[in-house]
């Protein structure tokens, strides 16, 4: 009986009578052969959305209170100057999300940026939308609005407002009238916070509160492009009547209606959904705290209802696109950097936000810990120094005090980040050094050179698995020991293969990640016809095997292992009161405090554990001349694998300068083959195995087939 193993996936090197094959897609390695890889499993509600080509101003009105800086957060429009007027200012006092809202007196108080190209609404969709609370009843105050200082229709765009009834009013100009569209339902008074919105879908202008639709008329003109400018807290330019209570996150979306119908109001600060890193922390207690970033806002996942809370300390500036946030654990204290925000902290056992770190640290791409110190790198300041802080001490940054130094570099290029632990490893451009702590030694650490013809080619790449370091050099996938020296794991496996398919302009999204449950590392990246913003491609390497494999099934925007907080059986209901209506395992909580493998995918930006159903699989034997100088008829083979449901076909060609062509698939038949009907001189075998299939193994096939002639 002849056995065609399954064997090893290295599309670098050719099939032709080897011991290895180019396909082995959306199953994990094992000794034997394969298994089936899982598909994610939804497991969060989706980061904060709303933020996105459309929004041409958005305010979240955060900050410390009494402040008079206004951060312009929108992703779709140009960066609009904001000043204050009067009293206008931040407070802590009254706020919908985050920790601030805007406050005004009623009394000349507004904040306001000029005309933009941005605020024209044409003919076409948008949408105004913001919180209010207002700290009266029963007079008019305006919302917001970009009109001249007379309200005259010839010079006006629109203004939103609540009228001395406390009903929503938006009165919206075509260049010569206005039309008035007043709400008559739902009262807007003080002491609460209301949601409202002005919606055109269409030739229909709608208002809503809190996503009831309060009143409709239809519009089908193009609104007067207004030069006055745009203000929130006053009508524009019409100094009386300007508001008096708070006004929280304030979106203006040109080119969409947001909504078309009732809805459920925002549960949360708009933002850019896309998830630029998360992390988990555990607590003394031992329990879980799982941390995430979108590109200027940091979140905290409730265990209660597995939704994102805003734990953002400022309105952080937006963090550049190559780029992601980074975090580190260090006792109590979760630190994330990014290059443009001076380093944030959060204490576990009291904080309710992320604040700057003390002591002055220096603003980071990266940050690790190594020993007893937090070491960063990717200096704003200086790319080619790294510095650490006091021993033991995240707060102490002043060099001489405590220990704290830093340290330039010569050669060797930018410093792209460094691997933590025991030992640190520094990996720059075409050096990786070692960082060894020396106590009492005035030099603090030791750093000596490991290699200077290999450094780091995409800094998320760095992954810590048990006693190893694995990256990606320029050279390809290496992985080394922190007191040893980088080998490769890729050279003559899958380097060739990755290095043509990846996205040279995306080495942000080459991320690798550890598997807590398995001796094998992940390393995901974008493809060159991938997803903008998204990988969708991950090498699984099984590190003690020595193989590999390939999941094309997956796009997402991070990837990590994590462990899920503190969710509990008795607690589902706090969820959902169905069990059929949990997206999740129930072994997603029953073992929540063990790390496993995990994503932020791409399709609903939500956080995923990789313990759904089966991926389709995909694999291919070595290709093998089964007569020596002879023709066979293939007749089909045997897959020897416990997947119930089985496809098979049978990849042909005369010559190995020819490509492959694959016969019709068929289905495994009682007899337990999968039948095929093919003349070749080559020939592999090729088993699919049907999404959301039950299967633990796939290690061969016997084949069936007959000599022929020598032509």
């Amino acid at each position: 009986m002849t056995i065609l193993p399954l064997p090893p996936w290295r599309p670098d090197l050719d099939v032709i009578n080897g011991e290895h094959t180019k396909v082995a897609t959306n199953v994990l390695p094992r000794a034997d052969g394969y298994g089936p890889w899982k598909g994610p499993n939804t497991f969060s509600t989706p980061l904060p959305a709303g933020n996105d080509s459309f929004t041409k101003a958005l305010l979240h009105f955060d900050g410390a209170n009494a402040s008079t800086s206004i951060a312009d957060s929108n992703a779709g429009g140009s960066a609009h100057a904001w000043s204050v007027a009067g009293n206008a200012q931040i407070s802590t006092a009254q706020y919908k999300f985050g920790f601030a809202a805007s406050l005004y007196d009623g009394a000349g108080d507004w904040v306001t940026t000029p005309d933009s190209a941005d605020f024209t609404l044409g003919a076409g969709n948008f949408t105004i939308d913001c919180w209010v609370r207002p700290a009266a009843n029963g007079v008019l105050y305006y919302i917001a609005g970009q009109a001249d200082s007379t309200q005259a229709a010839a010079l006006s765009a629109w203004v939103l407002r609540r009228t001395a009834g406390n009903f929503l009013e938006l009165l919206i100009s075509n260049g010569s009238a206005f039309t008035t569209i007043t709400g008559a339902t739902t009262q807007i008074t003080a002491g609460a916070w209301w949601h409202v919105a002005a919606v055109r879908n269409g030739n229909t202008i709608a208002l809503y509160v809190n996503g009831a639709v309060e009143a409709s008329v239809g519009f089908s003109a193009t609104v007067f492009d207004s030069a006055n400018n745009l203000r929130v807290g006053a009508g524009g330019e019409v100094a009386s009547n300007s508001w008096n209570g708070w006004i929280d996150e304030f979106r203006l979306s040109v080119g969409t209606a947001r909504w078309t119908a009732a809805f459920i109001p925002p549960s949360k600060a708009y933002d850019a959904s896309a998830c630029r890193c998360y992390f988990y922390a555990r607590k003394t207690d031992g329990s879980i705290a799982v941390f995430a970033a979108t590109a200027n806002r940091l979140f905290a996942l409730r265990a209660t209802d597995l939704d994102w809370s805003d734990i953002s300390g400022s309105d952080y500036a937006p963090l550049p696109t190559s780029y992601h946030w980074q975090f580190a654990q260090f006792g109590n204290l979760v630190i994330a950097v990014q290059p443009n925000v001076a380093p944030q902290v959060f204490d576990l056992s009291s904080s309710n936000a992320f604040a700057a770190l003390g002591g002055a640290p220096p603003q980071a791409a990266y940050v690790s810990i190594v020993n007893r110190f937090v070491v960063l790198s990717g200096l704003t300041s200086n790319s080619f120094r790294i510095q650490w802080s006091g021993l033991g001490a995240a707060t102490t940054w002043t060099p001489g005090v405590n220990s704290s130094d830093l340290q330039d570099f010569p050669d060797g290029g930018v410093v792209r980040g460094a691997a933590g632990g025991e030992y640190g490893v520094i990996f720059q451009d075409s050096v990786i050094r070692r960082m060894i702590y020396q106590p009492g030694d005035p030099r603090v650490f030791i750093i000596e050179k490991v290699t200077e013809d290999k450094g780091l080619l995409a800094p998320y790449s760095i992954v810590k698995a048990g006693t190893q370091i694995l990256f990606l050099a320029q050279q390809g996938f290496h992985a080394m020991a922190a007191t040893g020296v980088p080998a490769p794991i890729g050279k003559e496996k899958f380097d060739r293969y990755f290095f043509a398919n990846y996205d040279a302009a995306a080495l942000q999204l080459v991320m690798g990640a550890s598997d807590p449950e398995a001796p094998r590392c992940y390393f995901a990246f974008k493809s060159q016809g991938g997803p903008s913003g998204a990988f969708d491609r991950i090498i699984c390497y099984d590190y003690a095997l020595d193989r590999a494999s390939l999941c094309t099934a997956v796009a997402g925007e991070y990837l990590a292992s994590l462990s899920a907080p503190g969710v509990t059986l008795e607690g589902l209901d706090t969820i959902s009161t169905s069990i059929d209506a949990l997206t999740f395992s129930l072994d997603d909580v029953a073992l929540s405090a063990l790390p496993k493998m995990s994503i932020i995918n791409a399709a609903n930006h939500a956080l995923s554990f990789f313990s759904g159903t089966a991926l389709e699989a995909t694999v291919d034997t070595a290709e093998q001349e089964l007569e020596a100088g002879r023709r066979v008829r293939v007749r089909g083979f045997r897959p020897l694998t416990d997947a119930g449901t089985v496809y098979g076909s049978i990849g042909a060609r005369e010559t190995t300068q020819a490509a492959a062509s694959y016969s019709d698939e068929q289905p495994l038949t009682g007899s337990g083959r999968c039948p095929a009907n093919v003349s070749t001189r080559l020939a592999r075998a090729r088993l699919r195995i049907p999404a959301a299939t039950a299967w633990t193994f796939a290690n061969g096939v016997e084949p069936y087939f007959k000599p022929e002639g020598l032509r």
